[in-house]
């Protein structure tokens, strides 16, 4: 057998290894020297993907279409420079819930006051100088695993006027969700500007902007249109069923249904429409 015929039927059986994905990440300083260098070449030797910036508003808006984590170095000289970084940072945090993990460097100073502008809820970690940059990796490589393979709660936004009901709905969905509350229409349309929000349960009757018209609102905007809405009403008469289906919600629910029946009613939905998000629509 030729030489070429042998190497063909090598190469034919041995297996293709591939290479594991890139993990894009966002290095942000203002410092340069061995530390610095030290944290990149260590997130390259593991595989990440790093785009170093200084943290300038402009660098910053330019790389967020590449990168949802961000290792921010701080130093001393930090409030110049990541004020307005951080500043962002926050806003597309509140827009995009769930999509960013962010990451402090610093000393437990600079560590609280990033955490004052960004708000401690969007932090994911924190790291005191001195500090392993093997323990960094660790933390950020479990962090990355979880957001990708773990599946998130929906967040769910329940409008009623009742706070009784509202309290009920909360205690027993949270269980598996993520509730949000708004006790008007008004209050859950200026919710929704600034929250992500899966499903809606809807309350029919409500006082000053009832739920048949807070639909058409939400109908009519490019951004909620497409957010799937159940409502709920008190009245199951027939032609007050019919006057709730011109609205297409996706189901009624009557309100003398115990939580524990709402709850099974809404995992249902889910699990007939498992990649159902608005933001997706």
């Amino acid at each position: 057998m030729s030489d070429f015929w042998t190497n063909r039927k090598k190469q034919e059986e041995e297996p293709v290894i591939e290479e594991p994905p890139k993990k894009p990440i966002a290095f942000l300083s203002n410092a340069d020297g061995f530390m610095t260098d030290a944290i990149i070449s260590t997130l390259e030797e593991d595989n990440f993907d790093v785009t170093s910036l200084k943290p300038k508003l402009l660098e910053v808006e330019a790389n967020e279409i590449t990168a949802s984590t961000y290792l921010l170095y701080l130093d001393v000289e930090s409030g110049s420079g990541f004020n307005n970084a951080i500043h962002y940072l926050r806003e597309r945090c509140i827009e995009n819930p769930g999509q960013y993990l962010i990451y402090l460097i610093g000393t437990p100073a600079e560590i609280d006051w990033a955490k004052d502008i960004l708000s401690g809820e969007f932090v994911t970690g924190e790291f005191i100088r001195p500090f392993n940059v093997k323990d960094v990796i660790e933390r950020l490589n479990s962090d990355i695993f979880k957001t990708r393979y773990v599946v998130k709660k929906k967040h769910i936004l329940v409008i009623d006027d009742d706070p009784s009901y509202l309290s009920m709905l909360n205690k027993c969905l949270s269980k598996k969700y993520r509730i949000f509350q708004a006790d008007s229409g008004m209050n859950g349309i200026s919710l929704l500007a600034r929250q992500h929000i899966d499903l809606i349960l809807l309350d029919y009757q409500m006082p000053v902007i009832s739920g048949a018209k807070v639909a058409e609102m939400l109908r009519s905007e490019t951004a909620t249109k497409n957010i799937p809405i159940m409502f709920l009403t008190a009245k199951a008469d027939k032609g007050h069923v019919m006057t709730v289906r011109r609205f297409k919600p996706e189901k009624y629910l009557l309100k003398n249904l115990s939580g524990e029946q709402i709850l099974a009613q809404i995992d249902e939905y889910f699990m007939k429409h498992p990649n159902i998000t608005a933001e997706n629509d």
